[in-house]
C-alpha cells in the first residue's frame, strides 16, 4: 500500500519558506524548510576522467567566490554549464523515510 501525504507549501512571518506534509496513513505531521534553488554543474559528456580534478578545483573556486561576493556561480569553461534547479531533496528524503517507517508499522500491526 502506498503512503499518501497532504502537502502544503507556506512562508513564515520572517520570510522563511517551509513545507508541511501530513501522512494520510497515520496522521503524523512532517515539517521542514524549503530552499528555492540549488546550483548544478552540467559537464559536457565525453570529458576524460583525467580532467575531473581540474573540474573540481574550478568549481570549488567559483563556488567560494560566489559565496564570498554574493554573486552567482560563474565558470568560464564552455564545457561546464551552470544551472539552477528547485531543491526538493530534504522534502523528498523526509517523505520517503516516513513512508518506509509508516508502511513497516502498518505491516507489523496487521500481522
Amino acid at each position: 500500500m502506498k503512503t499518501k501525504f497532504g502537502l502544503v507549501f507556506s512562508e513564515r512571518d520572517d520570510g522563511t519558506k517551509v513545507w508541511a506534509a501530513e501522512c494520510q496513513g497515520c496522521g503524523e505531521l512532517l515539517v521542514g524548510e524549503r530552499y528555492p534553488q540549488v546550483t548544478v554543474l552540467r559537464v559536457e559528456s565525453g570529458m576524460p576522467p583525467s580532467q575531473f580534478e581540474q573540474l573540481k578545483r574550478i568549481a570549488a573556486a567559483a563556488w567560494d567566490s560566489a559565496r564570498k561576493n554574493g554573486h552567482p556561480v560563474v565558470i568560464g569553461d564552455p564545457r561546464i554549464e551552470v544551472e539552477k534547479t528547485v531543491d526538493h531533496g530534504d522534502l523528498q528524503r523526509a517523505l520517503e523515510a516516513h513512508a518506509e517507517k509508516c508502511a513497516s508499522g502498518r505491516s507489523q500491526s496487521a500481522g
